[in-house]
């Protein structure tokens, strides 16, 4: 039997896995990633420290197990930029997709451009803040001599690639998280590389996900300890990934990663272009499918926030102060954090710690449903929601999902979604195992309903 290697490589964190063809997982291994933070807005990561992650998480891994690998592909963070020189070198640290300190230029882009003309070609708009187009005007107007010198911006994906074989890729689902992306056309767009000043020279061939690009080179599967005949193929965009890895691959499959940030995936036949409803469409890791991705950007944080300010330590605290509660939270209403604010309603001196927890997770779970109903309003039906990340974890979570969404919520057997996904698009067999399934209470459903109205007008409050 043939064995795969998926590597996920996210902003803090590098997974190596093994996989059988079966898509069976047999080993795997983990190291840290460094991320810079100058201030509250700068993010940086170092392209060296990136690639020596990738080789401390592949080297952790028994040599026994790595001898029997044929193939490998990667999944990883998208929007992260590198500019090289001429000689193959990083210029600086990369910009990673957390930074913001470009976000003031998206006004005088705005000034001469309107919003629709970003998104009908590129499914974003500048006023994102953390897209490589806006780093590179930065760079152009703020650090001229990296600008001149940059003879081609890397990616993560770019970059390991390039590190692997020699050769410089990118797949579509990470190409569009760049902003020079023409989803309709599967190009870099020549209206947005020329109102910015670079040419389509300067950055990565773009090749489908899965494709087969080469070999290692021998003096890296020496230094991963891989056989040289180890064949490398193109990855994807870490979301997209794991999408594939959870099964998520039907038109109106949905999937809800649970990390930092909450992010949510539907499958759909076509890129679908709505400004209004916080979706944004993009080539799935799925020949001839396409994604529509959005985040509730402070999900995981405002979760540890109500923990610490609650005193609760662990998850199973969490887990039984969930069970002492009742649907509804006793009348709390609480509004998730939107750009650093949070909405707290109905509490009273008589509510208990079970009760504003409760409150917590059902206002996330109303984000979700809130979100989701935009893809509703597109004519997309939805089938089930795939729940993958810290939160999938958490039963009494999942059923409250279920119960509030009204969809069926399923758990992925293997938390390693992402570099599973990787390891499908590098050859095993597509085989996705469900640990457990949660179905949606009727009686809880018709309760929820009427307690998102009111999380709706009190939503619309705080906007």
């Amino acid at each position: 039997m043939k064995y795969i290697l998926g590597i996920d490589v996210g902003t803090t964190r590098v997974k190596a896995c093994i996989v059988d063809e079966n898509g069976n997982i047999i080993s795997s291994s983990f190291s840290k990633n460094n991320l810079y933070s100058l201030d509250e807005n700068k993010f940086e990561q170092d392209a060296k420290e990136i690639w020596y992650s990738v080789i401390k998480a592949v080297k952790g891994i028994p040599s026994k197990i790595k001898a029997k690998v044929e193939s490998l592909s990667i999944s990883t963070q998208g929007g992260t930029l590198f500019p090289f020189d001429k000689n193959g070198n990083p210029l600086r640290r990369g910009i990673s997709w957390m930074d913001l300190r470009a976000i003031y230029l998206s006004k005088k882009l705005l000034k001469h451009h309107s919003k629709n003309f970003f998104f009908s070609i590129t499914g974003r708009t500048p006023d994102i803040g953390c897209l490589p187009l806006l780093e590179i005007i930065y760079l152009k107007q703020n650090e001229k001599n990296i600008f001149r010198n940059t003879a081609k911006y890397l990616f993560v994906d770019s970059l390991l690639y390039y590190k692997m074989t020699g050769n410089i890729y990118i797949d579509p689902s990470n190409a569009i998280m760049t902003m020079l992306y023409d989803v309709k056309q599967n190009k870099w767009s020549e209206d947005i590389l020329s109102l910015i000043g670079i040419k389509k020279e300067q950055l990565p061939e773009i090749l489908p996900s899965g494709k087969e690009i080469g070999y290692l080179k021998p003096s890296v599967s020496k230094l991963l300890g891989l056989s040289y005949k180890v064949k490398v193929h193109i990855g994807g965009h870490d979301q997209y990934c794991a999408a594939l890895g959870a099964g998520v691959i039907r038109t109106g499959d949905v999937m809800l990663s649970c990390g930092t940030a909450w992010a949510i995936v539907v499958v759909v036949d076509k890129p679908i272009f709505n400004l209004s409803s916080e979706f944004t469409p993009g080539p799935h890791v799925i020949e001839s499918k396409y994604g529509l991705l959005t985040a509730i950007s402070m999900a995981g944080i405002f979760i540890d926030w109500i923990k610490e300010l609650l005193k609760i330590k662990d998850y199973k605290d969490v887990n039984k102060l969930i069970k002492e509660s009742s649907i509804g939270s006793n009348g709390i209403i609480i509004i998730p954090s939107v750009e650093g604010k949070s909405l707290f309603s109905g509490i009273s001196v008589n509510h208990s710690t079970s009760s504003i927890l409760r409150a917590s997770l059902e206002g996330l779970c109303f984000e979700v449903k809130r979100k989701l109903k935009f893809v509703k309003k597109m004519g997309v039906k939805l089938n089930s929601l795939t729940m993958v990340g810290g939160a999938a974890k958490n039963p009494i979570f999942s059923q409250i999902i279920s119960d509030i969404t009204g969809l069926n919520v399923k758990i992925p057997e293997t938390s390693e979604t992402g570099s599973l996904g990787a390891a499908i698009l590098a050859g095993a067999n597509k085989i996705y195992k469900i640990r457990k399934e949660f179905k949606p209470f009727k009686l809880n459903l018709k309760i929820y309903e009427e307690i998102f109205k009111k999380y709706i007008n009190l939503k619309r409050r705080l906007i």
